[in-house]
């Protein structure tokens, strides 16, 4: 509903919308997972797979100064969320094209 507030009406904002639902979720994803396994429990290995940029996770290391691992969690969510919204964009722009035209 957040989305209908920013865009426009037409084929082109339903691209739009599908493209920001997905980059939402892949927002979210990852804050989710990093808020669990900061509680020091395991994540499972299925869930791992909703975020496929976690591999960059691996840069860090135990001492780190604190603005280096933010930054490496930054960049895996944000790429997290790139990788999410260009999935959107394809998917959006398949449903817009199969979609009859009015």
């Amino acid at each position: 509903m957040l989305t209908y507030a920013f865009l426009g009406r037409g084929r082109k904002s339903r691209l739009r919308a599908t493209v920001v639902i997905f980059g939402t979720a892949g927002f979210v994803i990852p804050a989710v997972i990093g808020a669990v396994s900061l509680t020091n429990r395991v994540v499972a290995d299925p869930y791992l797979y909703a975020w496929p940029t976690s591999f960059l996770l691996g840069a860090g290391e135990n001492g780190d100064p604190v603005w280096y691992i933010v930054l490496v969690f930054g960049a895996a969510i944000l790429s997290n969320v790139g990788l999410y919204g260009s999935v959107g964009f394809v998917l959006g722009g398949a449903w817009n094209w199969i979609r009859p035209k009015q």
